[in-house]
């Protein structure tokens, strides 16, 4: 899973903001962002549901109000539910030039100098200068 985390990190803000002073909630979609990010669970994208195996090796089918773990089966906020409505909310939310250019910079090789690439293949020296197909393009291809 190729996940831009600037834009990752703007949906998992607007959750936790949603979440307001719940703290379990927010304590859930901490988990789960965490998880994401670092590759803590092994997450697989079926048609309706989510897969994640976390590292007890016990794997889950998750969708955003279910889910077979413990919390869910006290009714507690559950990291893997929140998983599943991050993932939703990262998906539907359409890459915009400053978390694209923020993500490229960040995730781009130190061994190479971005202006310089960017002069030889784009004339252009600046991310900015480039349209958002050209930077979805060069982020996919880092």
């Amino acid at each position: 899973m190729n996940i831009n985390k600037a834009k990752f990190n703007e949906v998992v803000a607007s959750a936790k903001a949603k979440a307001g002073s719940n703290k379990r909630w927010v304590a859930a979609i901490d988990k789960a962002a965490d998880a994401i990010l670092d590759g803590k669970w092994v997450i697989t994208e079926l048609r309706n549901c989510l897969l994640i195996t976390s590292a007890s090796e016990k794997t889950y089918h998750v969708t955003e109000n279910i889910c077979q773990c413990e919390s869910f089966f006290y009714n507690k906020p559950c990291a893997h539910r929140a998983a599943a409505r991050l993932l939703s909310l990262y998906n539907e939310t359409p890459d915009t030039r400053a978390s694209l250019i923020a993500d490229i910079k960040a995730n781009w090789p130190s061994d190479l100098n971005l202006a310089d690439e960017l002069m030889r293949r784009f004339r252009r020296n600046q991310l900015e200068m480039l349209s958002i197909d050209f930077l979805t393009a060069i982020r996919a291809a880092i």
